[in-house]
């Protein structure tokens, strides 16, 4: 069973690296489908926003959901705190670094498998959340209304948070070992995607 899921992992790494870097770079906004559903379709199109919601799903399951449900209050709070604050303030550059950072120390705290301080947990997920919000916020275009926008794209992220919360909560619940083998892989697939994404996206922003 563990081989299947190195081998799956394989298999979904090269299908990352060879779409994200070109992705990440040139992701705009859904113009035409409406401003609530262009912010619910921003996030889960962008790889390093969905494997992070990915990532922090498993990862309060991986610790409880009951212990961890004001999460689920946290992040979507965080979300919109950081699409408000793009919205005066210049996103910097280097924000797509910075979400790709934070999916590599959440596959860290998946792959180390144990249960985190709730503040830690929550410090994390309001990082985690204000960026994310900052970077899916700042995708806005045209006459796009900014409430309707941020509304989906908060909405998409409790949504998906809590279902992969429930789901990673639920697969434990069976206390089976190569469940919770498979969350460390799971983690240890992000931290291994992440690096490699940062190393080649680094080679374009080097100068020459």
């Amino acid at each position: 069973m563990l081989s299947r899921f190195y081998r799956a992992g394989g298999s979904f790494t090269v299908i990352a690296l060879s779409a994200w870097p070109s992705l990440a770079h040139a992701h705009a906004a859904f113009v035409g489908i409406g401003d609530f559903y262009a912010g619910v379709l921003h996030p889960i199109t962008s790889p390093e926003h969905i494997m992070l919601l990915l990532a922090l799903g498993l990862l309060a399951g991986q610790n409880g959901r009951q212990r961890c449900c004001f999460l689920l209050a946290v992040f979507p709070v965080a979300v919109l705190a950081g699409a408000i604050v793009s919205r005066h303030w210049m996103v910097p550059q280097s924000m797509f670094a910075i979400n790709v950072s934070t999916v590599i120390a959440a596959g860290i705290f998946l792959a180390i498998g144990r249960q985190q301080p709730r503040s830690v947990l929550g410090l994390f997920a309001a990082f985690a959340g204000i960026t994310f919000g900052m970077a899916n916020g700042s995708a806005i275009e045209g006459q796009m209304a900014p409430a309707a926008f941020f509304s989906g794209m908060t909405a998409v992220a409790f949504l998906t948070l809590a279902y992969v919360t429930a789901a990673g909560d639920s697969l434990l619940r069976l206390r089976q070992g190569w469940i919770n083998i498979g969350l460390r892989v799971a983690g240890s697939w992000a931290i291994a995607i992440g690096v490699l994404v940062l190393s080649l996206a680094s080679r374009q922003w080097l100068p020459g």
